[in-house]
């Protein structure tokens, strides 16, 4: 199961997660958090332009560790600029990172996509023929999002999407994805943390979610299984899910991580049960709308 996990990597370049009290990672952590995935079979680095010198750092990694890692980068967004970068954008990503290639380089803001239509699909084909990338996608945040990926026949081979055991919103499209090929990659499935965060935390939006998460405590409690288990295990369970996003501040945080895994027998014997946590409102479940830590 540890193949079908990905690195998040934003926090090797920002301050990053609602319950990330350790600010970002240096870089002598960053590489013993890579040395310990590259020994456990975790062989897959989900990165982006956005996310700070977070590229930089992995690519100063790669030089002495390079056809290991399946990196996947993402587009700077353009903000409606009609010279968009996306060309140019995975250049920068594959110089800073020391490739000549990556695995998946996929659009980081669909409302430029909504723009440009399929003009852009055929850019980042174009990409893929020239072998600087070998999939081709896009990250989401909403359904509606997605719903205009299908309806407009985008051919695409890799969609990012939150997926949590509070957001379900994706769930029904699944089998759809699965039957078109495309792969699936989910984040957020921590909920930037939210699970572990100090109760004087839910105020304002996340009010709303506070009777949702002491539900999920209670669960751990009588069940004996870690808070930590109950989350990540529940993505790692779902079959129609390629890659597994998941971000740590430091070796310790991984290890600890990958130890949960003893429990997926027992998470599965609870999915039922965790169904009465599944929490509805969009506007709880898009860290967006959350305001100042």
């Amino acid at each position: 199961m540890l193949n079908k996990l990905s690195l998040g990597t934003v926090q090797f370049g920002l301050n990053y997660g609602i319950a990330n009290n350790s600010g970002q990672i240096n870089k002598a952590e960053v590489f013993k958090i890579l040395d310990y995935c590259k020994d456990n079979n975790i062989n897959c680095l989900d990165t982006a332009y956005e996310y700070g010198n977070s590229e930089n750092i992995i690519g100063q990694f790669l030089k002495q560790n390079e056809n290991f890692f399946k990196v996947v980068s993402k587009t700077p967004k353009c903000k409606g600029k009609e010279n968009c970068f996306i060309e140019k954008g995975l250049e920068g990503s594959l110089k800073r990172l020391g490739c000549k290639s990556i695995y998946g380089y996929l659009i980081h803001d669909i409302s430029e996509l909504k723009v440009h239509g399929q003009q852009w699909i055929n850019r980042l084909q174009e990409l893929k023929k020239q072998g600087k990338v070998e999939k081709i996608g896009i990250s989401l945040y909403l359904p509606t999002e997605l719903d205009f990926i299908l309806d407009n026949n985008m051919n695409i081979d890799l969609i990012q999407l939150p997926y949590s055991v509070f957001d379900r919103r994706f769930e029904n499209y699944f089998d759809v994805l699965k039957s078109k090929n495309i792969e699936i990659h989910v984040r957020s499935v921590f909920l930037q943390g939210l699970p572990f965060a100090q109760e004087n935390r839910f105020v304002g939006i996340l009010e709303k979610a506070k009777s949702r998460v002491l539900a999920l405590k209670e669960i751990s409690k009588k069940k004996k299984i870690p808070l930590l288990a109950l989350c990540f295990c529940f993505v790692l369970l779902n079959e129609r899910v390629d890659k597994v996003i998941f971000g740590v501040d430091s070796v310790k945080q991984l290890k600890n991580n990958i130890k949960m895994l003893k429990h997926v027998k027992d998470v599965a014997n609870i999915e039922d049960i965790l169904n009465a946590i599944i929490i509805d409102d969009e506007q709880v479940l898009l860290p967006m709308n959350w305001g100042e830590k």
